[in-house]
């Protein structure tokens, strides 16, 4: 055996050269057989069972999470239902209704709501027929049927709160008779749902009043408790004595009725806007446009009536603030609901202490007053209010904060 390297005769077993030192030995490699059976065994992966276990939890997770998003909402309408059926009406409300729901209906009001419609009280089953769903929000529309066999439509709205869904509202739809055509805006149709919703009020029925003649959008744009604080101020909706139908202004989508309510005390002109929703007329809105109340304020400036309205706020009198100090078209354009909610937005006015006003402009019909509001932890705020000049009032147009 000699050197690869010089030549040199090597010796038996000997690892290096004894005449130049280089190694005798190649460095060693892997067995060619060793290296195969490697290569196979990373091939072959994990064993057939682990990869069906691996499988059956995938699937199992998509499916849970499906229960979860999907079937879970229908669920909450019928537990619902189930602690309505049981008179555990604490359960029904507390657990299965949302913090919308309960911000909007005191426990009270629910309670008497169920009272007041046996077949939610006796519901003996509630057959779904429409589901749907869009991110956060769903809804389920069925029949109700009581005890009794009465039956009646029913549409529950859920908000997903956390986890888990909640019950956001509560709509039991009348059945009517369907009309012969939708574009039919007759006079007729609109007179008979605002002699509806009237007679209503005078018996003091105001769940009736607004769960069954005002449309959804309506009750999404005014909640129950508002509407129950306008009828509450402006009694003549309940205490009139006599309805004067004056006008009716023919449209499409939606028509309107203009009536004088009348009283020992006084009147009150209101403008009833009146449409479809499906098959069944509803009361899409209702504005105050004379009120023989509103005479002291004739005389008042347009600084005065912001100073008005600004102190019916800072007493938190938000129904006043909106509809006696506000214009027809203020109210037409932006719903109660999204005024009281950029008020107490706007903390410097919910809450403000003192204000100091100047009129900036003022010609026949239209006034601009600047306002510079200082809250309870004394931050200041500017604001602008126009206001128009309605009949021979002055009424907020459009608030603007700097």
């Amino acid at each position: 055996m000699f050197c690869v390297k010089c030549g040199n005769t090597l010796y038996p077993g000997s690892n290096f050269c004894s005449n130049c030192g280089h190694a005798t030995e190649p460095k060693s490699s892997p067995d060619p057989k060793t290296h195969v059976k490697l290569v196979k065994k990373m091939q072959k992966g994990y064993p057939w069972w682990v990869n069906s276990l691996i499988v059956v939890l995938f699937v199992g997770l998509i499916y849970a999470i499906y229960l979860n998003t999907y079937s879970s909402f229908p669920n909450v309408v019928e537990k619902q239902l189930e602690a309505i059926r049981s008179n555990h009406i604490t359960e029904a409300y507390y657990h299965y209704a949302s913090k919308e729901f309960q911000s909007r209906t005191s426990f009270v009001d629910f309670k008497k709501f169920i009272n007041e419609h046996a077949v939610l009280k006796e519901n003996q089953s509630f057959k779904v027929t429409k589901e749907h769903l869009h991110n956060l929000f769903a809804s389920v529309d069925g029949v109700l049927t009581s005890r009794q066999n009465e039956k009646q439509k029913a549409q529950f709205k859920l908000v997903k709160e956390g986890d888990q869904w909640k019950i956001l509202s509560v709509d039991l739809v009348v059945e009517t008779t369907p009309l012969e055509a939708i574009e039919d805006h007759s006079e007729a149709h609109a007179k008979a749902v605002v002699q509806s919703q009237l007679k209503a009020l005078s018996e003091r029925d105001i769940f009736d009043a607004y769960y069954n003649y005002t449309s959804k959008e309506f009750q999404e744009a005014t909640s129950f408790s508002v509407f129950q604080q306008f009828m509450e101020r402006f009694s003549i909706f309940s205490s009139y004595q006599e309805i004067d139908f004056r006008t009716f202004i023919k449209g499409y989508p939606l028509s309107s009725f203009i009536i004088t309510l009348n009283n020992s005390f006084g009147s009150m002109v209101v403008e009833y806007a009146i449409g479809l929703e499906g098959d069944q007329w509803k009361i899409w809105g209702i504005h105050l446009l004379e009120r023989s109340d509103q005479d002291k304020l004739k005389n008042k400036s347009p600084k005065e009536m912001i100073q008005a309205q600004i102190n019916a706020i800072r007493n938190h009198d938000l129904i006043s603030a909106y509809y006696d100090f506000s214009s027809i078209d203020f109210q037409k354009t932006t719903s109660f609901r999204n005024f009281e909610k950029f008020v107490k937005e706007q903390q410097v006015m919910y809450h403000n202490r003192s204000s100091k006003l100047d009129v900036t402009s003022h010609n026949d019909n239209v006034a601009v007053v600047l306002g510079e509001l200082v809250s309870m932890d004394d931050f200041n705020q500017e604001l602008d209010f126009e206001l128009v000049l309605e009949g021979d009032v002055w009424k907020t147009h459009h608030i603007k904060h700097h």
